[in-house]
């Protein structure tokens, strides 16, 4: 639309080419042009759009922010200049680095913004306990902006320690004991350790130990189960990275169905079911579910008790068809898992015979 934001130039009738000038990189203009005599002006000529070149950024990158991650590094981060000030596509940046307070000219890593790189620079190989001072410039195809103001900072004096090595010391139905070493150059600076653990599909849990403490015992844990478990070394400087995640089980496995002839008797039309004959497995049944229904295709399931306790010894199913094949199904069910079994079997007929 020519209704705004429109800038004229008259020129003599004489001249043929004009600069326009004041214009903005990488922007599109369109242009026309209108003769005009001593009886009036005619129409505009057919419509032109010309993009301008780019042209060096003409602004520094924003929020420029930088930490120390280490006694030899620190890490720089930032955002891209403002958009009116970018003049064409960036093709990266330069992070300049050098000693606070000198005259040693600047040191730069070129941080390139093809692909999914950040706007984040490591600089490493720095010196401990030294103030450094750090810019940020972006550049183009034509050139190099403007640099961000400098950002003064410190490397640390110390470091945070490296991760403790861990493994697993011993195990029992309902505990677990792990055990970690540090490098000896390091345990001086230890202050402490945070050891997490979680079980399968939980979340983590933290726990706190003192720094003369290798080894941390977990109780109360859930027979015949996995746990993962990892630790991490603090000093004053802060947290070292985590330690290898390690997993472990306590001791037991879920119950063992016994045979058909151990765990079931007929007699008449009623059947007892021996729950004693079940094995724990080194963790401790905690309940039995029992139902059963008509083999034959089409028969529901039918409960007889989904709660009945570990205590129990057997359990009478009465009322049962004379004479009809079944199946009873029996789970166990403790800490470690259930153990769901079918057992196939069949009521006395009415004669007192066994119905094949």
């Amino acid at each position: 639309k020519w209704d705004d934001d429109i800038q004229e130039n008259k020129v003599q009738g004489t001249v043929t080419t004009l600069t326009l000038r004041d214009l903005r990189p990488t922007a599109a203009y369109i242009i026309r042009i209108q003769a005009e005599n001593g009886l009036g002006a005619g129409d505009y000529s057919q419509e032109i759009q010309v993009t301008t070149d780019e042209e060096a950024p003409e602004g520094p990158p924003v929020n420029v922010q930088a930490t120390p991650v280490s006694s030899t590094s620190l890490k720089v981060t930032w955002q891209p200049p403002k958009k009116e000030h970018q003049n064409g596509l960036l093709k990266g940046y330069y992070v300049g680095y050098k000693k606070h307070g000198t005259t040693d000219t600047y040191i730069y890593k070129t941080v390139d913004t093809t692909g999914s790189v950040k706007e984040e620079a490591l600089l490493t190989s720095l010196q401990r306990s030294t103030k450094y001072a750090v810019l940020v410039q972006a550049f183009n195809e034509k050139g190099t902006g403007p640099p961000c103001e400098e950002i003064h900072l410190e490397t640390f004096e110390n470091d945070p320690p490296p991760p403790p090595s861990l493994n697993v010391f011993s195990t029992s139905s309902s505990s677990i004991q792990l055990q970690w070493s540090q490098n000896p150059s390091d345990e001086q600076s230890i202050i402490g350790y945070y050891v997490y653990v979680k079980v399968q599909r939980g979340t983590w849990e933290e726990h706190q130990v003192s720094a003369h403490q290798t080894t941390h015992t977990f109780q109360g844990l859930l027979c015949g189960t996995s746990y993962q478990f990892y630790v991490a070394s603090y000093n004053k400087m802060g947290k070292s990275d985590p330690s290898e995640v390690i997993s472990a089980k306590t001791q037991g496995a879920s119950p063992v169905a016994p045979k058909r002839d151990a765990v079931l008797s007929v007699n008449g039309a009623a059947l007892t079911v021996h729950l004693n004959s079940w094995s724990a497995a080194g963790c401790p049944i905690l309940s039995f579910t029992i139902q059963y229904r008509v083999q034959e295709e089409g028969h529901d399931w039918v409960l007889v008790s989904d709660s009945i306790p570990a205590e129990q010894k057997s359990v009478v199913v009465p009322d049962l068809v004379p004479g009809k094949w079944y199946i009873l199904r029996v789970a166990a069910h403790s800490e470690a898992g259930t153990t769901e079994h079918d057992y196939t079997f069949s009521t006395l007929t009415k004669a007192g015979g066994v119905f094949i």
